[in-house]
């Protein structure tokens, strides 16, 4: 368990930095450092893998009901295979009815497999399920599987470019999801996210999925405020919520890129915004002053927020386990 511990406070002690850092110099600099700093993401990837795959052999069948990636992997059957897509359709149908918009819903997903692109995957744990085509990316990648990249950066074109398992561009409108599985929480300010946001819905096809999973150990509407935002930042790229839902540490979202962006817009027109888009994905972290954490090669002082973003970071993973809490 010290082991345990002393890689979790590692991967904490990462995260905090970055915010800090982004706080000195800028978002947008701190991540260039950051990205910079292969050592620092060397051992961050090899302490990722190694939580990961030796909690999820000893508790993924015991807490299965709380692991994001099975979660994953039902609300892709449940939207490609069962009933999402059609109920989907009927309320981009009844939409489009009313703001007298006319579309054609032919282009939306027919097959037997599903493309999946994992950001900041680590070590592609999505693999294990065949019909998910996935693409896993990540700044370092812990697996061979894996392809080195920075999201925030990579190129949008028409097609997927791998240089020495670098993957400088990325194929626009090719994937039928993208997911984001606690990606949002480590860029350091709501501007970056909102990037990477804008870049996931350029990449999806109509109709494809983004999932987004954020870690909330609070009460189901503890964080509705934020979870408003969030929508509504989404729907100005042209992203429909389709569902939310809370498992014991996480908060799992899924966006569906609308047919019609014309559809998206007359919703968007009569909603109450109360901020610009680019600055409205927020996360609690973002508003945490750390004002007695006095060095950042120490592990003291930091918050229950913190804590339990920590906690959160492995429960999508294994499922709830409370080995990582301080």
């Amino acid at each position: 368990m010290g082991k345990h511990q002393d890689l979790a406070d590692f991967i904490k002690g990462v995260h905090i930095n970055l915010r800090l850092r982004s706080r000195e110099i800028g978002a947008e600099a701190a991540w260039e450092e950051h990205c910079k700093d292969r050592q620092t993401l060397e051992k961050y990837a090899s302490a990722m893998r190694e939580l990961a795959t030796v909690h999820w052999e000893k508790n993924s069948r015991i807490n299965s009901d709380q692991s994001g990636i099975l979660w994953v992997f039902e609300k892709c059957n449940w939207y490609f295979f069962g009933e999402g897509k059609d109920l989907f359709i009927s309320k981009e149908t009844k939409m489009a009815s009313r703001y007298s918009v006319t579309c054609d819903f032919n282009e939306y997903f027919v097959g037997k497999s599903i493309s999946l692109l994992d950001v900041g995957s680590c070590y592609n744990p999505l693999s294990q399920f065949p019909n998910l085509i996935t693409t896993a990316i990540d700044l370092e990648p812990a697996d061979k599987n894996v392809l080195r990249c920075d999201f925030l950066s990579v190129d949008v074109a028409d097609q997927l470019l791998v240089i020495d398992n670098s993957c400088t561009q990325l194929p626009k409108e090719s994937y039928d999801v993208i997911l984001f599985s606690l990606l949002l929480e480590y860029l350091p300010s709501p501007r970056q996210r909102f990037v990477a946001c804008k870049k996931a819905a350029k990449l999806l096809k109509k109709g494809g999925l983004l999932l987004i999973l954020t870690p909330d150990s609070k009460h189901a509407t503890a964080n509705s405020r934020l979870a408003r935002q969030w929508r509504l930042a989404l729907a100005s790229l042209g992203m429909w919520m389709l569902t939310t839902e809370k498992l014991k540490h996480l908060r799992c979202f899924t966006f569906v890129k609308a047919h019609d962006k014309r559809l998206i817009e007359n919703w968007l027109a009569l909603q109450e915004v109360n901020m610009p888009a680019d600055e409205a994905i927020a996360i609690p972290q973002d508003k945490n002053p750390y004002e007695d954490f006095n060095s950042r090669e120490t592990e003291h002082s930091r918050s229950d927020t913190d804590n339990n973003y920590l906690a959160n970071t492995f429960s999508q993973i294994i499922g709830d386990e409370d080995i990582f809490l301080e």
